[in-house]
């Protein structure tokens, strides 16, 4: 059972690693009124991951009994519709909203929030034709797969960022964002090159 499920264990590590990496290297070398910026906004964004990740856990044993994926590409498609609107608010009432929620202090955070609404929208669409889609198609090692090639494209974008000293909070940002899109783009293409897509 431990070598079974040894990819499922070192995927789950690699998120761990990757997501609070960022957060303590950020600590130790932005100032602490921008790192404030920056974890407000990963706080929203963390419950907005929270949301799409419980939904996620939820389909996954009806589409591991089922071998269906249509609750799959209908929640991605729900996903899909929330994140635009987030992003749509990040981007019209970012500043606002951080007022509202944290004080004055943090109307400045309205860039790295417009960030993380786009990480969500990417995050909340991958998510699903993760671990629920792969269930499915008994394929669970190709989850876990790109779960650690993404952890590894942010391990290479952290270091590159911060040996060449330019590692900000929009800058992390970014690298979180590329290695969201790069996990999404390659379980897309694995799912276009192997099945069929519905839509």
């Amino acid at each position: 059972l431990i070598f079974e499920s040894a990819k499922f264990f070192w995927s789950r590590i690699a998120v761990s690693v990757y997501s609070s990496f960022t957060s303590i290297l950020l600590a130790s070398t932005v100032s602490a009124a921008s790192y404030s910026l920056y974890s407000v906004s990963e706080q929203l964004y963390k419950g907005g991951q929270l949301f799409s990740g419980s939904v996620s856990q939820a389909t996954l044993p009806e589409t591991t009994k089922s071998g269906k994926t249509d609750i799959v590409f209908f929640w991605a498609r729900v996903f899909a519709i929330l994140g635009l609107f987030c992003l749509l608010g990040a981007f019209i009432f970012g500043s606002e909203l951080l007022g509202l929620l944290f004080g004055q202090d943090f109307v400045n955070g309205d860039r790295i929030l417009l960030i993380f609404a786009t990480i969500f929208l990417c995050h909340s669409i991958s998510v699903m034709f993760g671990y629920p889609y792969f269930a499915a198609k008994n394929a669970l090692q190709v989850a876990n797969n790109s779960v650690m090639f993404g952890a590894a494209i942010h391990f290479i974008n952290l270091s590159v960022l911060y040996f060449l000293n330019i590692l900000d909070i929009y800058s992390a940002g970014i690298a979180i964002l590329i290695t969201e899109v790069c996990i999404m783009f390659y379980r897309m293409l694995y799912i276009k090159t192997k099945y069929p897509i519905r839509y």
